[in-house]
C-alpha cells in the first residue's frame, strides 16, 4: 500500500516522498521543498561550486545519503543515479536564453543557444521516471523566445507531460503560465 500512495498521503502518513533535483543550483528550491517534507535523495549540478555548497548541506536540508551528481545533464543517463521509483522532479533549468534581460544583454535567444534545449533533458528524465508530479521552474519567454518561434519545441514539454498524465491516470499535472 505504502509504494501505490499519492505523495499528499504520503505527506499525512509523515512518510517523505522521493524527490529528484535537477538543476539544483545552490538548493533554495530543496531546501523549500524539505521543509514542505519532501526527501531530495539525488541533486543533479554541473556547477562544482554547488556541489560543494550541496555537500555542505547534507544533513541539514539533504538527506545525509542524497546523491550529489557534479554532471551536465546532457550526458547524465539514469542509470547514474541511484534511485528507482521518483514521486517528485524538481528544477529549473537555465533561463538566460529565455529571459527578456538575456535578450537585451546581447544572448543568443531561445534554443539557438545550447542552455535553451536544456529544458528537454528535464523532460527526458521525467519522461523516464514518471512521478507523481513535478515542478518546472523558468520564466515567461519560454514561450515567446525567439520572436515565438521556440514555442513548438515548448510543446514537447507539454506532451511528454500529458503522456506521463494519461499513464498514470488518476494523477494530474498542473500548468501555470504567466
Amino acid at each position: 500500500m505504502a509504494g501505490n500512495m499519492t505523495i499528499t498521503e504520503k505527506i499525512h502518513h509523515q512518510q517523505k516522498p522521493v524527490t529528484l533535483s535537477l538543476f539544483t543550483g545552490a538548493g533554495g528550491l530543496d531546501i523549500g521543498f524539505h521543509h514542505a517534507g519532501f526527501r531530495i535523495v539525488a541533486c543533479v549540478e554541473q556547477e562544482k561550486i554547488f556541489c560543494q555548497t550541496l555537500q555542505l548541506n547534507l544533513g541539514r536540508y539533504l538527506e545525509p545519503d542524497c546523491q550529489i551528481i557534479n554532471k551536465d545533464i546532457r550526458i547524465l543517463e539514469p542509470h547514474e543515479i541511484n534511485v528507482t521509483q521518483v514521486d517528485f522532479i524538481i528544477g529549473g533549468p537555465p533561463c538566460q536564453s529565455f529571459s527578456a534581460i538575456g535578450r537585451r544583454a546581447g544572448g543568443i535567444s531561445g534554443i539557438l543557444d545550447a542552455r535553451g534545449s536544456l529544458f528537454e533533458h528535464y523532460c527526458r528524465l521525467v519522461k523516464h521516471y514518471q512521478p507523481q508530479g513535478f515542478l518546472f521552474e523558468n520564466v515567461r519567454g519560454i514561450l515567446s523566445a525567439n520572436k515565438g518561434k521556440d514555442r513548438a519545441n515548448a510543446s514537447k514539454f507539454l506532451m511528454i507531460t500529458t503522456k506521463v498524465k494519461n499513464q498514470r491516470k488518476n494523477q494530474d499535472f498542473a500548468f501555470d503560465y504567466f
